[in-house]
């Protein structure tokens, strides 16, 4: 082989492992980011079926929390679509 061959294969088996690590963390993230939609619009639903005055907590896996107080009138309103 010619010495030059080895240092651009190694290199190209280099830039491809870096090309697998970026799409795995793309499609992680892409992941995540429908989980939390997911989990908010579950959250939306539930906060309009509860009374006037009800409070949600929910601690996280991360031990975050979340407090949501509902304060809405009995009758959701639609809001226009983006």
């Amino acid at each position: 082989m010619d010495p030059i061959i080895v240092p651009v294969l190694t290199a190209l088996a280099g830039l491809a492992m870096r090309g697998i690590a970026v799409a795995e963390l793309l499609v992680r993230l892409r992941w995540q980011d429908r989980q939390q939609h997911a989990h908010r619009s579950y959250l939306t639903a539930l906060a309009r079926t509860l009374p006037r005055g009800c409070r949600l907590d929910e601690i996280r896996a991360d031990g975050s929390e979340l407090h949501l107080v509902i304060a809405h009138a009995a009758e959701p309103t639609e809001r226009p679509s983006r």
